[in-house]
């Protein structure tokens, strides 16, 4: 069986080994250019699956109320839509809001045979 194209490689993490997605191709935008240690790194957990999501850069943290969280807009891509739970309003800009379980769910991570 063959690794998904959006596995980058693997990296242990405080004792942990765990795969490195290409969040941005998974997600139908720009591929990253992987460069090994140039990249930012979220690491999520939903359940048992571990994994680090390489990104472009990360700007911040923010603490979000699940209340505030709103509609996905019409304009966003189609391949995005099914990863967002919606978007919220930060200073005067829209952030998307990613749905941490739909992203370690997809089906786009199976192994192939």
């Amino acid at each position: 069986s063959t690794v998904s194209p959006y596995m980058l490689g693997l990296i242990n993490r405080r004792g942990k080994v765990m795969w490195v997605l290409d969040l941005s191709q998974m997600l139908g935008l720009k591929c990253m250019e992987f460069i090994p240690r140039n990249y930012s790194a979220l690491v999520i957990k939903v359940g048992t699956f571990l994994s680090a999501l390489a990104v472009h850069q990360i700007d911040g943290i923010s603490r979000i109320d699940k209340n505030t969280i709103g509609m996905v807009p019409n304009y966003i891509s189609a391949t995005l839509v099914p990863y967002l739970e919606g978007c919220v309003l930060q200073d005067k800009s829209v952030s998307l809001v990613l749905d941490i379980e739909a992203i370690a769910h997809s089906s786009l991570l199976q192994l192939n045979p």
